[in-house]
């Protein structure tokens, strides 16, 4: 009788090559900064600390290898240097940084839009026409002007409309928040600069007129 052949055993998927992660100590701290997610509708109130950001969103910062859900998610199809992925990323970190200021979570917001503005800087090499091209890096500023606003920063907030200001010299919005930070360092005069030139972009904007007149009862 002919003898029955061995059916061949399933043999186990082999397993995936993991990515070395880096270690605590090769992750560079960023530099601080703060938003602006849109009017001065957004809610006030004592600033949230977000806490401890994903390890996703800590791997973006640090320019390492995303994890390949993420890559998923930002639509990754090329390297760090690819442009519609940089932009898928920075519009990513933007879109959490909105979320986290809508909820009252200023430090979260502030980390999250910071963390943007640096992917920005370094796809575009600090080249502010570009970033402004590219990413409307100045709605990023601007809202890192307004976070730092509402944690009472107003040195930080001053900083980013100033920048915001010099890169999109025709967007009111950043003239109304160089204009709010200078108010709250009492630097009137400059304040009411930079508000009567954001009324002149954007005639009849009503924070532009309620800000101006509360600058002239101070």
């Amino acid at each position: 009788q002919p003898q029955p052949q061995p059916q061949p055993q399933p043999q186990p998927d082999p397993e995936p090559q993991l990515q070395p992660q880096p270690e605590a100590s090769e992750l560079q701290p960023l530099p601080r900064a703060v938003d602006e997610c849109g009017s001065g509708r957004a809610s006030g109130g004592a600033a949230e600390d977000g806490g401890p950001l994903s390890t996703e969103v800590d791997a973006m910062l640090q320019e390492q290898t995303l994890p390949p859900s993420t890559e998923h998610r930002l639509g990754r199809t090329g390297d760090a240097n690819h442009e519609e992925w940089a932009k898928a990323r920075v519009e990513s970190l933007r879109t959490e940084g909105n979320a986290a200021f809508k909820k009252g979570s200023f430090a979260k917001a502030t980390y999250l839009y910071n963390t943007a503005l640096t992917a920005v800087d370094n796809f575009t090499g600090g080249d502010d026409a570009r970033a402004q091209s590219v990413f409307s890096a100045e709605r990023i500023l601007g809202n890192i002007s307004f976070a730092a606003y509402k944690q009472g920063d107003f040195t930080a907030a001053h900083a980013a409309a100033l920048r915001c200001v010099d890169m999109a010299p025709s967007w009111p919005k950043g003239h109304y928040r160089l204009g709010q930070a200078l108010a709250a360092l009492e630097r009137g005069a400059e304040a009411e600069v930079a508000l009567t030139r954001a009324l002149e972009l954007e005639p009849g904007d009503r924070n532009v007129q309620a800000a101006l007149r509360k600058l002239g009862r101070q």
